[in-house]
């Protein structure tokens, strides 16, 4: 959150959640204001969200070469936070939810391999699933050039947050037992097959089963939960 709060600066709103997760009758209102003033999507891939390729589609067909105008056609809202509080806070507040708001997600060849990943730090529920900052980083990268332009933001922010995960990973490893270095020289290595095979890749493979999404979770953490309404 830190980093695409100071890499977007204006373009980016943060609403904090309370420990309940329940959004404040305020924060209800500030989202749908800002759906009645452009097209608002939800980047989270629930049981019924649609590719953000298929989003950009609809609004290239307005403004064919203007990725500059698409953007200001689109709010998108991201929540923040591991898998299963997203899941939780997601379905405590019915403004979140997709009868009232479109939900959209990253196509696993779009998204590629968290730089998480790739250092060996976590591994991820599904293929083509990224952190918070790098999800915003490719949404804005599809949003803003399609075909083969590029969002300036989008690429500070994947460079950033790239050298974070390595120099974490660095730090990490300098202070690991044998076990967690053998867990991370693991998924590096599960990475790098994925990567060199193409890891099977396709949407309807990677979203098999993602009816888990809105489901309600047995154990809720006790951890604060943010919302960031991103404004592109």
């Amino acid at each position: 959150t830190p980093l695409l709060q100071s890499v977007l600066k204006d373009r980016c709103i943060l609403i904090e959640a309370p420990k309940s997760e329940v959004l404040s009758p305020c924060d209800v209102l500030d989202l749908k204001e800002a759906a009645s003033r452009a097209s608002m999507v939800l980047l989270f891939p629930s049981s019924g969200s649609a590719s953000l390729d298929v989003l950009n589609d609809e609004l290239r067909a307005l403004d064919p070469d203007d990725g500059t105008s698409r953007l200001a056609r689109t709010t998108l809202v991201v929540v923040d936070g591991s898998w299963k509080t997203v899941t939780s806070l997601i379905s405590k507040n019915e403004v979140l939810q997709p009868q009232s708001i479109r939900h959209v997600h990253l196509s696993p060849e779009t998204a590629g391999v968290s730089a998480y990943m790739k250092n060996g730090l976590r591994t991820e529920p599904r293929r083509g699933f990224v952190s918070t900052a790098e999800a915003v980083a490719l949404a804005l990268r599809v949003l803003r050039g399609g075909g083969g332009g590029s969002d300036k933001a989008s690429e500070i922010i994947l460079e950033r947050f790239g050298t974070f995960a390595q120099s974490t990973a660095e730090v990490a490893q300098e202070s690991a037992s044998a076990k967690t270095l053998s867990a991370m020289a693991m998924r590096k290595r599960q990475c790098d097959d994925d990567c060199s095979t193409g890891g099977g890749l396709n949407e309807a493979a990677s979203f098999r089963g993602r009816e888990w999404a809105l489901l309600d979770v047995e154990k809720r953490p006790k951890t604060m939960k943010r919302t960031i309404k991103k404004k592109i």
